[in-house]
Parts: structure tokens; C-alpha cells; sequence
């Protein structure tokens, strides 16, 4: 009644210069008072479509503004009205689903949540034909999904990620977030439900397809990863191995997410299995993936660890050589990255203790000392403090075994005077192991000298 008689361009104008003062002003009073007078606004029937944009894009602004709780506890409300209102458009319904998805996690609690959740899908049922809408909403259910405990609750809010999904989007933008719920939902599953687990994971292999491939073919596997391990059955693990394996059988140019997710499932099914031959074909199947990229670290970095272990498991002299000259090709390639560094130290080690002629044992073990030189000196990436502990405990581990080998007194009196202090490396994973090397060492050593260095050694590694 105020406005009758102003036309609709002065009104316009007003409240867009408004809308700009409230943004530019420093007077706090005053800002709360005109937010809350476009709350009020915000809630007539106006039908001028612009103000109503005007409007939307206000209270946009001010969601990272410093306001009281009885301002902001408004704004959910505030995107629901104008988000539903009949003379709004489709840049006003994203603008308030982008508001509503980014003020979701303000709300008080989960229960101030679920409310407006069921409300912004009800409101976004009537405009499911708009995808950046669909596609706001999907990404809000994923997160409020994620977040909830209750497996009936999770369940019924995949029921509705599948059905806003099922329309058809550009890019796949929406099914690609629904794959992503669907994610969630397989891993939040406990193991007593792995039935469910592998029907919902082959709904998930099904989607891999399309000019999105990668993007379903990295969620599909990180899943794999994450479920493997809550189970032991062998054969689940394996079945899980050959749906890896049919997403290569139709494509091998994956991306650099998806390289990552693949040698980090490769390597947890290595461990997995015990027999040699099913080794063998992991190792295969993470050589085939480094074969995409070879500048790829993490997947070298993964093919690394295998390799560490396949030295020792492998029983077939030639194959162990060919892994070892594998290790090396791959520690050239990386001169410069200290975890892979770390690997081929591991590798060096253990070769060390294989059958082999004393004196190529002896030559790997100098091969170690010059990698420590390189590890210390600053000449690679400053290694995680982790990777360092964990370098000089295997380091340590070397010096033993070398003392060991040799019998010249005079070498092995300066080699054990080498040994990093142990309380750099107490904290490594391999500390326990070296414990162990040494306890075998002094069950042997006899000279003097050397002797009481590894006795003192010993008394500060009981500590």
C-alpha cells in the first residue's frame, strides 16, 4: 500500500540501491535492519521477477556475514519461499538451491536439517526438468546422507538420489553425484550386510560408461578398495579383482585419478592373496597401469611396495632379479621422491638376505650406505618426517647385516660405527624388526670391539 502509485522501475531501482548499501555499509544496527526488512520482502506476493532476483542474491551475500542467529535462521526459509514463488525463474531456483546447499551445514541440528532437506526436495520435485536445481539438491542429500547414522534413514535418501538422477543431465554432472551417494552408501554398510554390498557395487560397475567413464570407473574403484577390506572371504576379494580387471578391458587411457585409486586397490589385493601366481598377476595388472602414465609417481610409488615384497615372496630366482632390476629402473626414474627412495632401500635389504653370492650382497648394501648419503645431503624432495625415521631404521637394518658379511675386522668396526643414534628411529614401523636382526647379531659376534659398540646399541634400544 506504501509503494501504490510508484512505478515499477523506481521500485526496482530503490531496492537494488538498497541492496547495494546494505553490502557497503559499516553500521551494523542498520544492516540488520534493512536484511531483515528484505526477509520480510521476501516473503509478499511481489511479481516483479527482478526484485525477486535482486532479493535472492542479497541474502546470498550476506550468508558469510557476521549477523545474530535470529537473522541468519531465517535464510533457509527466505530460499525455500522465493525458490517456489510462481513469478521466479530458473536462475532464481539456483540461486536458492546454491543457498540452501551452502547453508545447509549452518543449521543447528541434524533435526533443523532433515526439515528443510525434505522440504528443498519437495519444492525441487516440481522443477526437476532444471538440472543445476537437481544437481544442488543431489550434492546436499550426499553430504546429509553421509553425515546421518541410521542405515534405514541413509537407505530411503538413496531411494531419492536415484530418483532426481534418473533424469537425464549434460555431462552426467547428476549421475555423477549419485554415484558418489551410492559410494557412500556401499561403504557406510557394515559386513554383515555384504549382500547388499555387492548388488549396490554392481550397480555402481553398471554406470561405468559414456563420456564420464573415468570419473564412474575411479568411484567404482576407491569403493572396491574401501569394501575389500571389511571383508576376509578370498573369493569376494578375487571377484572384486576381476571387476577391476573389466573396467581395463574396455579402456586403458585413465586419468591421474583414477591411476591413483587403482595402484592403491592393486596393492591391498597383492597383500591380500598369498599365492604366488595371483601375485604375479597384480603385478602385471599395476605394470599395465604405470604403462598409462609412466611419470605417474603414485602408481610407481605403489608398483614400489609390491615390488619390496614380491623380492622376498617370489620364489623364482629369475623373477626375483627381474623385480629387483624392476625396483632399480623405477628408483632411476624417481631420483628425486623419498618414498619411492625408501622402497628401493627396503628392496636393497632385502636382496641382502636372499641367496645370493656374499659378494653382490655386499655390493647392494654399499649401494644403501650411498643412498643414505643422498637422503641426508638435501640432493631429493625434503622427505615426511615419517619417511626419514623409517629410512634410517632400514638403513640401520643394512649396517647389521653388512657387519654380518664381512670379515675384515677393521671394516666392520668402522661400518657398525655408522649406526644412527636409535632414538631416531624408535618410532619407525620397522623398529621391532631391527630389534630382532640385532638380537640375532649378538648371538654370533664374538670380537671384542664390535661386540660392546652392539651391546651399548642394544641397552639403548630396550628403552
Amino acid at each position: 500500500d506504501r509503494l501504490k502509485g510508484v512505478s515499477r522501475l523506481t521500485f526496482f531501482n530503490a531496492l537494488l540501491a538498497k541492496a547495494i548499501y546494505v553490502g557497503e555499509t559499516e553500521d551494523v544496527e542498520e544492516k540488520v535492519r534493512l536484511i531483515e526488512e528484505f526477509l520480510e520482502l521476501a516473503e509478499t506476493p511481489l511479481d516483479q521477477r527482478a526484485c525477486l532476483e535482486v532479493i535472492c542474491r542479497l541474502i546470498l551475500n550476506c550468508i558469510t556475514m557476521d549477523l545474530p542467529p535470529r537473522v541468519k535462521n531465517r535464510f533457509p526459509f527466505s530460499f525455500l519461499v522465493l525458490m517456489a514463488h510462481p513469478n521466479g525463474s530458473a536462475t532464481i531456483r539456483e540461486l536458492c538451491a546454491g543457498g540452501l546447499f551452502n547453508l545447509f551445514f549452518q543449521l543447528g541440528s541434524l533435526e533443523e536439517e532433515k526439515v528443510f532437506l525434505e522440504r528443498f526436495i519437495d519444492v525441487s520435485r516440481v522443477f526437476m526438468h532444471e538440472e543445476r536445481v537437481v544437481n544442488l539438491l543431489l550434492k546436499t542429500l550426499v553430504n546429509y546422507s553421509y553425515k546421518i547414522r541410521e542405515t534405514e534413514e541413509k537407505r530411503r535418501l538413496l531411494g531419492v538420489m536415484r530418483e532426481f538422477a534418473a533424469i537425464p543431465s549434460t555431462g552426467d554432472e547428476n549421475q555423477l553425484v549419485y554415484a558418489k551417494g551410492l559410494s557412500n552408501y556401499i561403504m557406510f554398510l557394515d559386513a554383515e550386510a555384504m549382500d547388499e554390498k555387492l548388488r549396490k557395487l554392481e550397480e555402481l560397475r553398471q554406470m561405468i560408461q559414456g563420456e564420464r567413464f573415468w570419473n564412474y570407473a575411479e568411484t567404482y574403484v576407491h569403493t572396491l578398495f574401501k569394501t575389500a577390506i571389511d571383508t576376509e572371504d578370498l573369493e569376494i576379494k578375487r571377484a572384486f579383482f576381476r571387476g577391476y580387471q573389466s573396467i581395463l578391458s574396455i579402456r586403458n587411457d585413465g586419468p591421474a585419478a583414477f591411476r591413483e585409486a587403482a595402484a592403491q586397490f592393486l596393492f591391498n589385493h597383492f597383500v591380500d592373496v598369498q599365492e604366488i601366481e595371483e601375485k604375479r598377476s597384480v603385478m602385471e595388472e599395476m605394470q599395465f597401469l604405470w604403462k598409462m602414465d609412466g611419470n605417474d609417481e603414485n602408481v610407481a610409488r605403489e608398483m614400489a611396495r609390491l615390488l619390496v615384497n614380491l623380492i622376498i615372496d617370489d620364489p623364482d630366482e629369475v623373477e626375483k632379479r627381474k623385480h629387483f632390476a624392476l625396483m632399480e629402473k623405477i628408483a632411476a626414474d624417481f631420483p628425486e621422491n623419498p618414498e619411492i627412495l625408501l622402497e628401493y632401500a627396503k628392496a636393497l635389504v632385502n636382496f641382502s638376505i636372499c641367496d645370493s653370492p656374499v659378494n653382490e650382497k655386499l655390493e647392494f648394501l654399499k649401494k644403501l650406505f650411498v643412498l643414505r648419503e643422498k637422503m641426508v645431503s638435501g640432493a631429493i624432495r625434503k622427505p615426511q618426517s615419517e619417511t626419514m625415521t623409517d629410512f634410517l631404521c632400514i638403513y640401520a637394518q643394512g649396517i647389521l647385516i653388512f657387519v654380518s658379511l664381512v670379515k675384515d675386522e677393521t671394516q666392520r668396526l668402522e661400518c657398525v660405527q655408522q649406526l644412527p643414534p636409535f632414538a631416531k628411529f624408535r618410532e619407525s614401523l620397522f623398529a621391532d624388526v631391527f630389534r630382532s636382526v640385532l638380537r640375532d647379531l649378538l648371538r654370533t659376534e664374538l670380537e671384542p670391539p664390535v661386540r660392546r659398540i652392539l651391546e651399548e646399541y642394544m641397552q639403548e634400544a630396550k628403552h
